[in-house]
């Protein structure tokens, strides 16, 4: 049904076609060194809540390095995003962001600084919370960060933030899917071995999120460092969750932590 041409909007190509050309993959080369080097220096102050204190400020910078942002539009991208939780639109906040931005790029850049500046940061809440929970794939990710490709998808498929998507007058449930017995044995255990094939935490189709490579990107970046400033992490409260029909992710994840010196990435 992602895919089904009836069910779909065709002018969202062309906005996909031209988030690919604002995202290739020299320039999300590029944008990797420098968020490595910004997520470095957050964590240099140790936070005790990863969200708040870490993936938040941390994705705010992402998304102003990848759009060119001007400052004082978080609280804009907000609006949008906690709408768009609940399905709604927030067409005021929407348009005032999109003249922020030139007028050619405005829909694109719209679209990736609210992904990265809100949605980016409730599923690193959701992931971390699920992985840190989990102290046996903590440590196995621990020692072999080569699994973390893999890891990336299976907490995408575990604990992606999105929950359904609307397909004239349908509800498509992405989480339901990605929790399909048929498709994942044994679904509701978090396995970062598991080899990954269909799941729709970026939708599918021609809607299927167009800076799914970005946001997988940002995530295995800011696990790293995460995981090179910690000897060990747990999970010291309940997480603070927006509980949205369409979105969901923690906003807050208190955290208790054993710190290290972590080698700085150059300026």
């Amino acid at each position: 049904m992602l895919r089904d041409p009836e069910l779909s909007d065709t002018a969202h190509v062309a906005v996909r076609e031209a988030a690919t050309r604002a995202f290739p993959a020299e320039r999300l080369e590029a944008l990797r060194s420098a968020i490595d080097i910004a997520a470095r220096r957050i964590l240099a102050e140790q936070p005790n809540d990863l969200v708040r204190g870490y993936a938040a400020p941390w994705s705010l910078q992402v998304a102003v390095l990848a759009t060119d942002a001007p400052e004082g539009l978080s609280d804009l991208a907000r609006q949008v995003f906690l709408a768009a939780a609940d399905g709604n639109e927030e067409r005021e906040a929407a348009a005032a962001l999109s003249r922020a931005f030139p007028t050619d790029a405005a829909l694109v850049a719209v679209q990736a600084f609210v992904a990265l500046s809100q949605t980016l940061p409730g599923f690193l809440g959701n992931a971390w919370f699920e992985l840190f929970r989990d102290r046996a794939q903590a440590e196995l990710l621990r020692a072999h960060r080569e699994l973390m490709p893999q890891a990336i998808e299976e907490l995408l498929r575990f604990a992606g933030p999105s929950r359904a998507v609307f397909r004239k007058g349908m509800t498509l449930m992405l989480s339901e899917a990605n929790r399909d017995p048929a498709q994942f044995p044994d679904p509701d255990r978090l396995d970062i071995r598991r080899e990954i094939t269909g799941h729709v935490a970026f939708g599918g189709g021609p809607h299927a999120c167009s800076g799914a490579a970005l946001i997988r990107m940002a995530a295995a970046v800011a696990t790293h460092a995460l995981l090179d400033a910690t000897s060990t992490i747990e999970v010291s409260g309940e997480p603070e969750r927006i509980d949205g029909f369409a979105i969901q992710g923690v906003l807050s994840l208190p955290v208790i932590a054993q710190w290290r010196e972590i080698p700085r990435a150059s300026d």
